[in-house]
Formats: structure tokens, sequence, C-alpha cells
């Protein structure tokens, strides 16, 4: 059976990888927030400068929830072996944080001819 990934698992995976970045971004925008109540001369320095840390973390985690979550990467439809070039092994190459073996031994079992 194959392992259902939970939602926004690929999302959620990043952020706490980096959990660092988006702890001292968080922080950041929380500050100048708050010098932008508190200040009036700033406020619209400090709102750009909010702008210019939020937005890019916000669009890359919509990126990232697109393309780890909702494209269907994982589910590998997209993956289609011709039975005339079945190949004899499938070798999954990756950098350390494994998702795919157990799903690619999953839709491609030991006894089929394109298995692990």
């Amino acid at each position: 059976m194959a392992r259902m990934r939970k939602p926004a698992e690929g999302v959620w995976n990043i952020v706490r990888f980096n959990w660092h970045f988006y702890a001292l971004a968080a922080g950041t925008v929380s500050l100048l927030l708050v010098a932008a109540g508190l200040h009036s001369g700033v406020r619209p320095y400090a709102l750009a400068l909010v702008a210019l840390i939020s937005v890019p973390v916000v669009v890359s985690l919509l990126v990232s929830y697109y393309v780890y979550d909702y494209s269907g990467l994982y589910s590998f439809n997209w993956l289609t072996i011709e039975e005339a070039s079945i190949p004899a092994t499938i070798v999954n190459i990756h950098a350390g944080f494994d998702e795919t073996s157990q799903l690619l031994h999953e839709k491609y079992p030991p006894g089929n001819p394109a298995g692990f």
C-alpha cells in the first residue's frame, strides 16, 4: 500500500529544514511592524521592508506547495515506461532526504523487470 502524503507535507518539510530562515524573517517582520506602529516617520520605510521580506518568502512557499504538494510529482503518473523499453534497474539519485525510493519501489516492485 502506497504511503499517502499529508496535506502540505512538502512545504512543511521545507519550513522544518530551514526553520532558522523563517524564524529570522518572521522576527524581522514583527520588529518592523512594531516600529511602523510606534513611529509614523519610519512607517513607509518599515512597511516597504516588510513587503521586501514577506513577498519572496510567501511566493517561494506557494511555488513549493505547487511543485511538491499539488502537482502530483509523488504519484509518478508522469513516469511512464513502455513495456518494450523497461530497464533492468531503476537508479534513484537524491541528495540525502529521500522521499521517492519507497514510492518507486511500490510502483515498480522487485518482481517487475523495472524493479530495484
